[in-house]
């Protein structure tokens, strides 16, 4: 019997706090009325007009190149890539600065250079099934020794860097360089030191 009156008196509670403030949850916004007159009654300049309709979202396209060094033949391979892809925003129309996430124009270098040697042996050495017995101690040698790096075979990182931007288009398509690609031309100028 306790238990019962309890449990109606805390669904009378509430049932009370629910009533109470539902008004409160689904009032009108009164808030604009508190906003400064001026920008209440802002009115759109030609300059404001412009900035509206300018293209300012983008795609973006990165491409990473990497070419392998086979240890056992000495020679480097054709080049490999791996793209990514987001959008972006153009905050500076006179200069052409977009910015972007991070992870649309960096790459994880070490995954980069896993990457590549996975699909360079299996494209070199699987076929034939040579890697089928292969122990994890191979692949941990192949991983630590197999060289992985840029065009210029000098680069401190293990892969080239080419962005493409392309404004105006509700489809992507692989940037096909200049001509009649619908992309442009882009330079990565800073990465901002904050993950």
């Amino acid at each position: 019997m306790r238990k019962n009156f309890f449990k109606a008196t805390l669904i009378t509670i509430i049932a009370t706090l629910l009533i109470g403030f539902t008004p409160a949850l689904f009032a009108d916004d009164t808030t604009s009325s508190k906003l400064p007159e001026d920008v209440q009654n802002y009115q759109l300049s030609a300059a404001d007009k412009v900035l509206l309709v300018e293209p300012s979202v983008c795609y973006i396209t990165s491409i990473f190149y990497g070419y392998v060094l086979d240890p056992w033949t000495n020679t480097w391979s054709n080049y490999y890539y791996e793209a990514f892809a987001g959008t972006g925003f153009v905050v500076n129309p006179d200069t052409g600065i977009i910015v972007t996430a991070g992870h649309v124009i960096d790459i994880d270098a070490a995954q980069f250079k896993y990457d590549l040697i996975y699909q360079y042996l299996q494209d070199t050495y699987g076929v034939n099934g040579q890697l089928d017995t292969w122990t994890d101690a191979d692949w941990n040698w192949a991983y630590e020794n197999i060289k992985v790096e840029g065009s210029g075979h000098q680069t401190s990182t293990p892969y080239d860097l080419e962005v493409y931007v392309q404004f105006n288009t509700a489809t992507a398509s692989k940037p096909e360089g200049p001509g009649n690609s619908p992309f442009l031309r882009a330079e990565v100028i800073t990465k901002s030191p904050f993950d």
